[in-house]
């Protein structure tokens, strides 16, 4: 399946609507392949590194 990019942002057709995320699944195909390889290492990565680095302190601090 190809999906393609139209812009449409000055069309008077187009209809946004949002939803909201909770109503956002991603099933399957490439998005889904990724989703599921952020979710099992790039986040715990991206964790360790500001741990190890102390940055993540900076964000406790502004925290409270």
């Amino acid at each position: 399946m190809v999906t393609r990019v139209v812009e449409v942002s000055r069309s008077p057709f187009a209809i946004v609507v949002p939803v909201p995320i909770e109503s956002v699944l991603v099933t399957a195909g490439f998005w889904r392949r990724w989703l599921g390889e952020t979710l099992r290492s790039a986040l715990f990565h991206q964790h360790r590194m500001l741990e190890e680095s102390d940055r993540i302190n900076r964000f406790r601090w502004v925290s409270g």
